[in-house]
């Protein structure tokens, strides 16, 4: 999965320093970045294409994995573990090696539509944390 930068949450976590002590801070990324992961994989999930009939493999094979921290980044990876979600991910040729089969772009899509919300996500979640 792409990353997203807390740059600008960890500068908030020095300005509100006595208000949110650093192991609610930390906490509180590990649910922001849940919460991103969750929306990133219902989306690619949504985006990925099924075949007609017997189609379902690729969505169901779409995963989110838990979430990892230590003191400098918190993440999250979606992932699809079926061998050939890579070629309808990004593309591939032609099994005559003639043309060009585009990519779905599903993840990529799906990472670009939460980075467009994730502000909102994580300003809620800051204001949620700092009412408690």
């Amino acid at each position: 999965m792409g990353s997203f930068n807390f740059e600008s949450l960890k500068k908030l976590k020095k300005e509100f320093g006595g208000v949110l002590p650093a192991s609610k801070f930390y906490t509180l990324m590990e649910d922001i970045t849940e919460e991103l992961g969750g929306r990133v994989l219902r989306n690619v999930v949504k985006r990925t294409p099924e075949r007609p009939k017997n189609g379902g493999t690729l969505k169901r094979g779409w995963k989110l994995s838990k979430v990892k921290s230590n003191p400098k980044s918190v993440t999250i990876d979606v992932y699809n573990a079926v061998p050939y979600a890579i070629y309808v991910e990004k593309g591939h040729r032609t099994k005559n090696h003639r043309g060009w089969v585009e990519g779905k772009f599903m993840l990529e899509k799906a990472e670009n539509d939460v980075k467009q919300v994730m502000r909102i996500v994580i300003h809620n979640f800051v204001l949620k944390a700092l009412k408690k």
